[in-house]
């Protein structure tokens, strides 16, 4: 029987309506095998239906909780800031031709990119222009749920401020300013501290990076509550770090943290070498640089400002998957934050970063907000208030239940750890390797990061949520879900025999469906892991908190 739709010799291309004719009469004389086949292409449809669904419902749940996620932005240059209509408005008004509507910086080079940099110095140069970009840039900021926010600037003449030390007193002016105006935002529920950090230019002459560095330690000393630190910048191929970087020592003297702009550009190993022998607080970029490079970064717990898009321009990437570092501090657990950089230029803010950086390296919800604590961590300015950021991303996670699911499960070990203070792990993460991901003790020992207590309080068919408990004394929740088989209870020694009244202690689960049918049916499974979390404090001398839930 054959069963050819039309002969296999026919050099003739059918018409659609014979085609549609001979498929009819097929289907007639086939009609079990055609229903079969019908039936395969509707399930298969539903299925890549509902995976598209979930993903695409995953994508708009990832974007609508970053955008409401109170941020930290630690890499941001205040002219890269301006707007693009601001810029072509400017242009226009120095005599120049506007900027195409659908002018796009987000693939520029690193040439291109200093090339409108230099644009943007010749048409910002008086001080309504720069009191102008600075407002913006802070309403912007604003705009996107920034709660913190280090600005960084190189002071320069302008043709009404012939000073460097005038630029500084518009910018402190505008940003005094700014925070006055804090109760008319009162009915946003919501506010910005901003911090200022100076910057020396290594592609200019060394007497106006004195001059900028003095300006900074009188500042500094003047308002420690504002000037928090220093920043090395300017173009990569011009220019030598280590002549600036006794400067930095001054600066560091007077108490005046430090950040480096290193390895934006290949070859430079010496320079490189020399900026970390300096061991700045955070380096800015870091991409062309080796593992003995790697290394020592991570032995001195050196934070890595990581810009996105800014890096996928430098390098000139098709992919941010395709970042030379990345998949390292991430592996790691290495102190990073995700940063805007030049926010204008790219016409990207910083809830586009993060929510690029998640897609791209496999980052869940929970990790978007663990990275926003880490940055805290990072941050210059003190104790109390990063104490007080640390609480309003507690708040917010109260108010909005952050779904943490692994499909699959990434780096469970880097979500674990990214819950701690600035620590040194590569030591015990990689001698531990892949079993980590299986050692509850592990877990529960780097939540004590922040957590101190961990409870379920939901149970579908494909998922179980718990709450953590942070060590403070007001209640947060963030919700995490045990997804594949990565997630492997083990007994203690306080453990019964039989792995307690569930009998879940002790056993290990092949599969998802196996912990979740032996999950489902323990009612006391939160008290279990409550006891179990709890000895593991008893034995790290960290005492809970009783929380008011």
């Amino acid at each position: 029987m054959s069963t050819a739709i039309w002969p296999s010799f026919s050099i003739c291309r059918p018409s659609l309506e014979a085609v549609v004719a001979r498929l009819a009469a097929a289907a007639k004389r086939h009609w079990k095998i055609s229903l079969g086949i019908y039936t395969v292409m509707l399930i298969g449809s539903a299925s890549i239906t509902g995976q598209w669904l979930r993903r695409r419902g995953g994508r708009k749940q990832l974007v609508s909780m970053v955008r409401t996620l109170p941020k930290v932005d630690l890499h941001c240059h205040l002219h890269g800031c301006i707007r693009r209509s601001t810029l072509s408005e400017m242009i226009v008004a120095k005599g120049g031709e506007p900027m195409k509507g659908n002018a796009s910086f987000k693939s520029i080079s690193l040439k291109e990119a200093f090339n409108l940099f230099h644009l943007i110095y010749e048409v910002i140069t008086d001080s309504l222009a720069l009191r102008r970009i600075i407002r913006e840039a802070l309403a912007d900021c604003y705009e996107d749920n920034v709660m913190y926010l280090e600005l960084r600037t190189t002071p320069r003449p302008l043709s009404d401020l012939p000073t460097r030390r005038d630029y500084v007193d518009i910018l402190v002016e505008e940003v005094d300013r700014w925070q006055q105006q804090e109760p008319m935002r009162q009915q946003h529920k919501r506010r910005m501290d901003v911090r200022l950090i100076l910057g020396l230019d290594r592609a200019g002459p060394i007497e106006a990076a004195e001059e900028t560095l003095k300006l900074a330690i009188a500042w500094k000393a003047r308002r420690p509550d504002l000037f928090v630190g220093m920043d090395l910048a300017g173009n990569p191929v011009k220019g030598d770090t280590r002549d600036f970087i006794p400067l930095l020592e001054r600066a560091r003297c007077h108490g005046l943290k430090i950040t480096v702009h290193t390895a934006e550009v290949p070859d430079r190993d010496d320079e490189i070498d020399a900026v970390l022998a300096f061991k700045p607080d955070r380096l800015g970029h870091a991409l062309w640089v080796t593992d003995d490079h790697k290394n020592i970064i991570m032995q001195n717990n050196l934070g890595i400002e990581v810009c996105p898009t800014s890096n996928r321009c430098t390098l000139q990437l098709k992919s941010l998957t395709q970042h030379p570092c990345m998949q390292t501090w991430l592996s790691t657990a290495h102190k990073v934050c995700i940063c805007t950089d030049d926010s204008g230029v790219f016409s990207s803010s910083l809830s586009d970063e993060i929510i690029e950086a998640c897609r791209s390296w496999g980052l869940t919800q929970l990790d978007a907000v663990l990275l926003q604590l880490r940055a805290v961590d990072m941050a210059f300015c003190d104790e109390d208030l990063k104490k007080e950021l640390r609480d309003r991303i507690h708040t917010f996670i109260y108010h909005n239940p952050v779904v943490f699911i692994h499909e699959p499960c990434i780096n469970l070990i880097n979500h674990m750890m990214l819950c701690t203070p600035p620590m040194t792990p590569t030591t015990e993460v990689q001698d531990r390797g892949e079993d980590v991901l299986n050692d509850v003790d592990f877990i529960i020992q780097h939540y004590c990061g922040y957590f101190h207590r961990m409870e379920v309080i939901d149970r579908q068919h494909d998922r179980v949520s718990f709450r953590l408990i942070p060590k403070n004394d007001i209640t947060r929740e963030v919700v995490a879900v045990l997804h594949r088989s990565h997630f492997i209870l083990h007994s203690d020694s306080s453990a019964t025999s039989d792995g307690g009244p569930d009998g879940l202690l002790g056993r290990r689960f092949e599969t998802i469906e196996q912990l979740l049918s032996a999950v489902m049916g323990a009612h006391d499974f939160g008290e279990m892991l409550n006891s179990l979390i709890s000895s593991r404090l008893e034995s790290s001398n960290l005492s809970p908190r009783e929380s008011d839930h």
